[in-house]
């Protein structure tokens, strides 16, 4: 269906994309990956002509409709939500008014035979175009769908002037799967979901009739819906079939044979320079040294295996405490106003526990977070936090508390103790990927993922016993979420968790806190035991995902016979340089002016040179037969 050929892509002199080939089939659902600005929005822009390629040509073998979901909102404020959903389908629309107006018209003209029969067959024609575009499910499908992504049906009539940010650009999705496009290219599509509507999408697209292309840094979401998946890396473009622990399988395999067959080659090329540069001024072993060469220069190098670009390094302090109970909360209820958050039932979080807090948008996550922090106190119900927890909490509009006019460097000095050097504020940035310049770039340029990292240094550079965590992982690339996870389960203090990453969950978290309807319900387990739970006696359960880490490739062992094959080697060109030190001292004994006179040490020194040339060639003939072994 569609074809990339040798496509590149530049800004000024970075190069994004170079040499990229793609074939996506219909029906075929694919995952879109590698780090932040690697360049897969920029692909997925260059697929729907949006962009224009440097070189290479974008071919689709039938005529193809596609449709981009970014991070931008165009619906109108002024619309109701059903409006907006009917806009996606302008030509249904059209169809509709068309068809009324003859309605109408066929009414008015009823006695008119003649105009009676123009009339019917005209609708009869509109009337045929309308089914074929599935308009008499119209209607049905937008109520599935904004149903599916967490409107209710008494949204409908709502102006999208009432929604936040996060609900339009619901809306921008929900638009899209409407209209039913050939090809659906979705970036980040589950940033504004919560559970439930996350979900209903990974089953929506499972069986959707077109094919679809996913940039998303949600490994489960991932997992659940993709058959094959891209992947970019230094400009680089990728395929595997198979989902995200699939991809990430293959990798770690080709990177293992790849680094052994490297090292292999690199040993190899170590041994032929030395015996090269050894051997290189010896007469005899001219044409020896000649024919290695020339091999060296032939030989085909295999390229050194790409090491992953740099993801966050970060190690939570943690300030012990004795402590047992850490927070005991009881029929909480928070006020906005005329709007109440009510959060009921009893709850004991214990030092050292992990638990994630999950539920509906609105359902108070944040809102009990911000209670446990300390931030607010305007709520009714019981609240007791230990006296000596010392608490840190990421906010997920972390971006307000952050100073725009400050540096990188200057927000860091403020939030972090006042004896920590400058040098150890630099080097915590670095872990945070803030290296040279950069740490002196102002908050205001900086993008949505560097805003996170900076908050996340904040809180790395002060000591705890508790993190409250809201959407930690939202603006991070799946390396960094694995960086983030694996150091949290080295922290030895309380961890709660707001998040929408399952399979983060997972990693971290060994309790799960559910908000649904203003009561709190306690499941002991990670994601995969409360969905588990939550879907007993359900149809089509939601599969188990394995907790798995993401494997790093092994460096290459080489085994004891390669070793020791190695070993001999070393041995025999020690040997023939010794034996070729021996030939130089008889070459000048023998031009000695004072030995010349002398037939019988003349003599001597020849039959030695003789011995000492055959065994020279001895040793190097079983240099060669060894290394042939070695090389084979």
């Amino acid at each position: 269906m569609l074809h990339l050929h040798a496509v590149e892509k530049s800004f000024g002199a970075a190069t994004v994309l170079k040499d990229v080939h793609l074939h996506i089939a219909p029906r075929e659902k694919t995952g879109l990956i590698g780090v932040n600005g690697s360049g897969k929005t920029t692909l997925l822009r260059i697929i729907t002509g949006e962009t224009p390629p440097d070189k290479g040509s974008v071919i689709f073998s039938a005529p193809c409709q596609t449709a981009l979901l970014s991070q931008e909102v165009t619906v109108k404020p002024y619309h109701t939500l059903h409006d907006e959903m009917r806009r996606a389908l302008p030509h249904l629309v059209h169809l509709e008014r068309k068809l009324r107006a003859l309605e109408e018209e066929m009414i008015a003209e009823a006695d008119n035979v003649e105009r009676m029969e123009e009339l019917l067959g005209c609708y009869a024609g509109l009337q045929e175009e309308y089914e074929r575009g599935s308009g008499h499910d119209l209607e049905w499908k937008i109520d599935c769908i904004i149903q599916g992504l967490g409107f209710s049906l008494r949204d409908k009539g709502r102006y999208v002037s009432e929604f936040s940010g996060g609900w339009q650009m619901r809306m921008e999705l929900a638009k899209l799967l409407l209209r039913e496009v050939d090809l659906l290219l979705l970036d980040e599509p589950t940033n504004h979901l919560d559970l439930a509507a996350t979900r209903w999408l990974e089953d929506y697209l499972r069986e959707y009739p077109g094919a679809v292309v996913i940039v998303s840094h949600d490994r489960y979401f991932l997992n659940r819906v993709t058959t094959a998946t891209l992947h970019i890396e230094r400009g680089s473009l990728t395929t595997y079939r198979g989902n995200y622990d699939l991809f990430v399988r293959e990798r770690n395999k080709t990177r293992e044979l790849q680094e052994k067959a490297y090292h292999l080659q690199q040993k190899k090329l170590e041994r032929d320079m030395r015996f090269i540069e050894r051997f290189r001024y010896k007469a005899r072993l001219a044409s020896r040294v000649k024919s290695r060469e020339k091999m060296v220069e032939k030989m085909e190098k295999v390229e050194a295996p790409s090491r992953d670009l740099p993801s966050i390094n970060l190690a939570f302090e943690y300030e012990d405490t004795q402590m047992t109970t850490v927070f005991r909360l009881k029929d909480l209820e928070k006020h906005y106003g005329s709007l109440s958050v009510p959060l009921r039932g009893e709850i004991e979080i214990r030092s050292g526990e992990r638990l994630a807090i999950v539920g509906e948008n609105g359902a108070g996550k944040t809102t009990l977070l911000s209670l446990l922090s300390g931030d607010d106190l305007h709520f009714s119900g019981k609240l007791r936090v230990h006296q000596s927890s010392t608490v840190r909490y990421y906010r997920q509009n972390h971006q307000l508390s952050l100073r725009s006019e400050h540096t990188v460097l200057e927000e860091l000095q403020d939030s972090a103790p006042p004896g920590m050097s400058l040098q150890a504020l630099r080097t915590l940035l670095g872990n945070f990927l803030f290296r040279g310049d950069d740490v002196f770039k102002r908050v205001e340029v900086l993008s949505g993922g560097e805003k996170a990292r900076l908050a996340l240094a904040q809180i790395v550079a002060s000591s705890s016993n508790v993190l409250l965590l809201d959407e930690p992982t939202n603006h991070l690339d799946i390396d960094s979420r694995e960086a983030l996870a694996e150091a949290l389960e080295a922290y030895e203090g309380t961890i709660i968790v707001v998040s929408h990453d399952r399979y983060f969950i997972d990693q971290v978290c060994a309790r799960v806190i559910e908000i649904e309807k203003g009561v709190m319900a306690d499941y002991p387990g990670n994601y995969s035991y409360y969905f588990m739970k939550k879907s007993e006696g359900s149809a089509g359960r939601e599969p188990l995902p394995e907790k798995a880490k993401l494997v790093r490739p092994k460096k290459a062992r080489h085994g004891p016979a390669e070793k020791s094959t190695g070993k001999k080697l070393q041995e025999l060109e020690e040997t023939i340089c010794g034996i070729e030190k021996s030939l130089k001292r008889i070459e000048e004994a023998l031009a000695d002016p004072h030995n010349i006179s002398d037939p019988q040490k003349v003599k001597k020194l020849s039959e030695d040179y003789a011995l000492q040339k055959k065994l020279v060639d001895d040793h190097f003939a079983a240099y060669e037969e060894l290394y042939q072994t070695l090389e084979h």
